[in-house]
């Protein structure tokens, strides 16, 4: 068997050294996913029962205690309608294929003439019917078996339910892979990676998005930090930590944007709202879907807070990305 592969931690800006250790934490836990190293440092302190810590070797954060696999089955279950593969209200879901159309578009420029791509926890299909929509071959991955439900017939969009590699996909089958907002949920992100190498084509390219806990809005909010997402998130990454796993699992970094329109602002908003003394996803369980598990009746003054604030928000997420401090990282790479 080949030798796991470790992160240098020379390739590693710490981004935690104004932390102070909480009273009583415990600077050993489970090892880390990257170079193996027990010991860590802590990035927050406890809130629901988790917090995050950093590797002290190579600066990985992760949650700790790690929650067991049935665990997070029970907390992904609220979030799609019994029927359907939709999270949220339908004017949010238009502003989401719009930002799925954008991402298309952007991806087919940098790609050249269409072949086949990879949506890795594709979640109900949007990106993958927006790249279908410019002749790319579409395959998803997906853990909640509803997405096929949403698939329009016809498209010749394949899903596989179930991680990555449990689909057994081909060697260097794929000019696009896509990994947006899922490295953070996975417990082995080095062999997610590891995988996508094998399946990419030599001249492919990666696209693949964290939220960024050396942010701005991480620094200042920390566990009210809506983008923590604790415990679904079992990782935590710097710009520096990402890069640096990627260049060892076998890529080259391209480009590294620090803007979303998708999670920046609303990364400030909800954070906000959380550390006034709000739920600490009050204001994402009102816009969902009527029916689904984990939505909200309205509530009128948080409601009138989040106007209030939003336009402050959007103004502090465009500064913070100006500064390379975004609330979300968004890198391109390709294989070397």
């Amino acid at each position: 068997m080949a030798e796991r592969p470790r992160v240098p931690s020379s390739a590693y800006a710490s981004a935690y050294s104004d932390h102070d250790a909480p009273e009583g934490f415990a600077l050993d836990a489970s090892p880390c996913a990257a170079c193996g190293t027990v010991a860590c440092v802590p990035v927050t302190r406890e809130t629901r029962g988790y917090r995050v810590v950093a590797c002290a070797r190579c600066g990985l954060g992760r949650t700790e205690p790690r929650p067991d696999a049935a665990a997070l089955r029970g907390l992904y279950a609220g979030d799609y309608l019994s029927m359907t593969a939709r999270k949220f209200s339908s004017l949010i879901e238009a502003a989401r294929r719009a930002c799925a159309r954008a991402l298309a578009r952007r991806i087919a420029r940098r790609a050249g003439p269409p072949r086949r791509a990879l949506d890795i926890g594709c979640g109900d299909g949007k990106l993958l019917v927006a790249l279908a929509a410019r002749g790319f071959r579409c395959t998803g991955t997906e853990l909640n078996a509803r997405v096929g439900d949403v698939v329009p017939p016809g498209s010749g969009i394949t899903t596989h339910v179930g991680p990555l590699a449990a689909a057994r996909l081909p060697a260097a089958s794929f000019q696009v892979v896509i990994l947006r907002h899922v490295l953070e949920h996975l417990d082995d992100p080095i062999a997610a990676l590891g995988e996508v190498r094998r399946i990419i084509e030599p001249d492919g390219h990666l696209v693949i998005a964290v939220p960024n806990v050396a942010s701005w809005q991480a620094r200042s909010i920390r566990e009210h930090w809506f983008h923590l997402d604790l415990p679904r998130h079992l990782h935590h990454f710097t710009p520096s930590t990402l890069l640096a796993m990627l260049e060892t699992c076998g890529f080259r970094v391209d480009q590294v944007s620090h803007f979303s329109i998708e999670q920046n602002p609303y990364g400030w908003l909800q954070s906000i709202v959380h550390a006034a003394g709000g739920g600490h996803q009050v204001l994402y369980d009102q816009l969902r879907a009527p029916g689904a598990a984990t939505a909200s009746r309205p509530r009128i003054g948080a409601l009138i807070g989040a106007g209030v604030l939003a336009p402050f928000c959007i103004a502090l997420a465009a500064i913070e990305s100006a500064a390379r401090a975004g609330g979300s990282i968004e890198v391109w790479a390709s294989p070397v």
